[in-house]
């Protein structure tokens, strides 16, 4: 009918799709083109609302989590949760009323850069600090020369990989961007895996430094290692102790 409401969808990413009738919305969720992360507005309200807490999408977006959990909970599921040394990630369904990546806004490409400098920082002194382990050891005499120069590289890249890997898989954030109130998650929301975190490092360690410039050309703004390892940088809301 031509006065039935349209709706705008907007994707996680940003995207947005539409006018849309009904019908419409309901079949891109059954196709899961909309996800529980989604929002949607009407064309004639200029609010958006997430697309869990629309009646007529509710159930079938619901479903949508429920498939996912039983997903997780897969023999080869238990499996990777031993070899990467993670317990399975608990979730609740009504944590959609709480935080998803939605309620997150992207995080400012300001604040990545001024996390990256204190990260940049705390890794120097790190590397001092096995620097002056191994001159220690070789002025000691425990460590021939070329002994501690081997051994000193090969301790600095497990620190370095560490200090990242560990710290964005436990906390999903590292120091710096514990500071700047910015965290990583997965780009449907989430937090993840080793495997995943050391990947993103991989990606990091050449392209880093063109996060500023990617982070403004692509329009999600995410950068190489954000889109190689289906990740997303966004800045916390607090809203609220948890119970």
């Amino acid at each position: 009918m031509a006065n039935e409401r349209q709706y705008i969808l907007k994707t996680v990413d940003g995207e947005e799709f539409g006018p849309a009738d009904q019908e419409t919305l309901i079949r891109w969720a059954q196709n899961g083109r909309i996800t529980p992360y989604c929002q949607i507005r009407s064309t004639l309200i200029a609010r958006w609302e997430k697309a869990v807490d629309i009646p007529f999408l509710r159930d079938l977006l619901m479903a949508q989590v429920l498939e996912e959990q039983q997903k997780e909970a897969t023999g080869w599921d238990k499996v990777k949760q031993r070899v990467t040394m993670r317990a399975s990630e608990e979730k609740d369904t009504s944590g959609l009323h709480g935080s998803r990546p939605e309620d997150f806004e992207k995080a400012p490409m300001l604040f990545r850069v001024l996390a990256a400098f204190i990260d940049g920082v705390v890794v120097v002194l790190l590397m001092v600090a096995v620097y002056f382990l191994f001159a220690f050891l070789f002025s000691a005499g425990a460590l021939s020369g070329n002994a501690a120069g081997y051994l000193g590289i090969a301790t600095a890249y497990v620190v370095f990989s560490l200090y990242y890997v560990v710290s964005i898989a436990v906390g999903g954030q590292t120091v710096g961007q514990k500071f700047w109130g910015i965290i990583l998650i997965k780009r449907m929301g989430g937090s993840f895996w080793l495997g995943r975190a050391y990947l993103y490092l991989l990606f990091m360690v050449p392209f880093g430094i063109l996060t500023p410039i990617i982070g403004y050309v692509v329009p999600s703004g995410r950068s190489i290692q954000e889109i190689a390892t289906g990740t997303r940088m966004v800045r916390i809301l607090l809203t609220g102790k948890k119970r």
